[in-house]
């Protein structure tokens, strides 16, 4: 039986949050750098920047009432009597 914690689940989507605000901020940091410095840039990079903090509270005030030290069983090993 395999049994793991279901914070596991929490420190992978920790780390795709890592990846995507180092992608983020590579691509704002370009857009400012490289970009023209007109009205649509500013506005392109305040809608990302926007866009990521509403969708960065709706997946806070998803996960926040989960208690993450629950158990999940991934794998039960029976035997094949418990498929008949």
């Amino acid at each position: 039986m395999i049994i793991l914690p279901l914070y596991i689940l929490l420190i992978i989507y920790l780390i795709f949050l890592l990846f995507f605000a180092f992608f983020g901020l590579f691509g704002v940091y370009h857009l400012i750098k490289f970009g023209f410095h007109s009205f649509g840039t500013f506005l392109l990079i305040f809608m990302f920047l926007g866009a990521s903090v509403i969708i960065l509270f709706i997946s806070y005030q998803a996960i926040a009432p989960i208690d993450w030290l629950q158990e999940i069983t991934v794998m039960e090993f029976g035997g094949a009597s418990q498929y008949f």
